[in-house]
């Protein structure tokens, strides 16, 4: 599997749109600006917690690091207080299993775009690789560790048990913690003995606690599989859902675009009606008062009188 990172070139290119001056421009622009808002905030909040993830998969791989030089003074020196090593090692298990946690949570983070489906499925891919993939190199340091304890043990056994068996050896190495054990510890009397049979109960101790650990990565590595494996199959779930929901939000833009085209001819058609109404108005106005003489009258006022002639007497 190819690990695709992508966190830095999508944040650079997420568009600023009061930076840029975006503008709405049309209608539709003004419909579908929720949409593009919901967009650029779902795909943030996951590329948010995407980097959460790879701050603790840092950390994961530095504590590792750290513990592999810690094991190997702990070889070098048997007497060496293993409290630190327990500290690292407990709090890497406990940060590798937050992190599963973290990266099966952003399946159920929303997204509003098959392209932002595609985002989350290649950033959570390359997250659970990079999680198996230092979970492995954690859990190779552990086996390293067992096997260099279990080797230093049959070696301060032999010191302890000059004439011990093979078989003996690797049963007290199993069972280190067992009452025929704690008895030869007590019965030791001899001081080189008895610093070699405490430093073999001391590392069996370390031994059940690094098994331990192992034990828990398995589960991991199986449950990061399926994740991985079953991936594939949610997102193209999701990827059908959105389609859907784009079709349903298309159309509505679209009723949405008509709705606005509608009212504005309604309020075209309703000046246009009104003025239409007050020109017959005005008409039957100026014929109604026609009829009434209105005009006749006002024609006859302004003539001008008639200019009498002098008749002459013959």
């Amino acid at each position: 599997m190819v690990s695709v990172d992508r966190f830095n070139s999508l944040k650079a290119s997420r568009p600023n749109r009061q930076q840029s001056g975006y503008e709405y421009t049309s209608p539709s622009d003004m419909e579908m600006g929720s949409v593009h808002t919901l967009e650029s905030s779902t795909l943030d909040q996951f590329l948010h917690q995407a980097e959460n993830v790879q701050r603790g998969i840092a950390e994961i791989s530095r504590n590792t690091s750290e513990l592999r030089t810690l094991h190997q003074k702990a070889l070098v020196d048997p007497s060496a207080n293993t409290s630190e090593v327990d500290r690292l090692t407990s709090a890497t298990s406990t940060l590798i299993n937050r992190t599963r946690t973290q990266i099966k949570a952003l399946s159920s983070l929303p997204v509003s775009s098959r392209s932002d489906a595609e985002v989350h499925l290649q950033n959570q891919q390359s997250l659970a690789a990079k999680l198996m993939a230092i979970a492995r190199e954690f859990s190779a340091v552990q086996t390293e560790a067992k096997n260099a304890y279990r080797g230093q043990m049959s070696r301060q056994y032999a010191i302890a048990r000059p004439g011990a068996t093979k078989e003996e050896i690797e049963s007290t190495v199993d069972h280190a913690d067992g009452p025929v054990f704690q008895q030869e510890l007590l019965s030791s009397r001899i001081g080189e003995q008895g610093r070699a049979l405490r430093a073999v109960q001391s590392r069996h101790e370390e031994l059940i606690k690094i098994e331990k650990s192992i034990t828990e990565l398995f589960d991991l590595f199986q449950e990061m599989q399926e994740l991985l494996d079953t991936q594939q199959i949610q997102i193209n779930t999701i990827g059908e859902h959105v389609e859907e929901a784009d079709r349903n939000i298309g159309a509505a833009s679209q009723q949405m675009t008509k709705a606005i085209r509608s009212a504005k001819s309604s309020r075209k058609m309703k000046w246009a009606l009104t003025l239409l109404g007050g020109v017959i108005l005005l008409v039957i106005i100026l014929v109604v008062l026609n009829q009434l003489g209105v005009f006749n009258k006002s024609s006859s006022s302004s003539a001008p009188a008639p200019v009498a002639t002098a008749t002459s007497k013959k």
